[in-house]
């Protein structure tokens, strides 16, 4: 009779054993499904930060460049303000993405500043060739920005 007490206490052990264990590796699964849900979140409002940053310091060297041109070409002041106005508002723009770009994708902060800053020094040139060469600059300070970019978010082991 005591071997089937103790098989019966195995019995049982084992379905409770076998219940909690059960148990741990469901919640396991989930904590882990949970945080790659969360990353997966993270990693796409990065990737659209610095997709905005690269919109707005286009637009931000555009009106850079309008401005610059009609300032130079000596146009009335009613049009230079205007213009003027519309460099401050893009300018703006840049202001949100970048801090984004910065908090979530800290490893790309450097060339986010070089980008924005390449785009900032467009103003009180000298002459159109001068104006030209600060866009060039902003232009290749923009594309190390979407290099490194690519190279953070390019899926694993592929995208290249």
């Amino acid at each position: 009779m005591t071997a089937v007490l103790w098989a019966s206490v195995i019995a049982v052990a084992g379905t409770l054993l076998g219940g909690v264990v059960t148990a741990a590796l469901q919640a396991w699964v989930a904590r882990t499904a949970r945080r790659e849900t969360q990353v997966a979140g993270q990693r796409g409002e990065a990737l659209r930060a610095v997709a905005a940053l690269l919109s707005a310091v286009a637009i931000h060297r555009a009106r850079r460049w309008e401005r610059e041109e009609l300032r130079l070409a000596g146009v009335g002041q009613q049009v230079q303000t205007r213009a003027r106005e519309r460099a401050r508002a893009s300018r703006s723009a840049i202001t949100e993405p970048l801090a984004m770009v910065c908090i979530l994708t800290p490893v790309l902060a450097e060339a986010a500043e070089a980008a924005v800053q390449a785009t900032y020094v467009m103003r009180h040139v000298a002459d159109l060739a001068t104006l030209e060469q600060l866009r060039t600059a902003s232009l290749g300070a923009e594309k190390q920005l979407r290099q490194a970019a690519s190279g953070v978010f390019a899926p694993e082991g592929g995208g290249r």
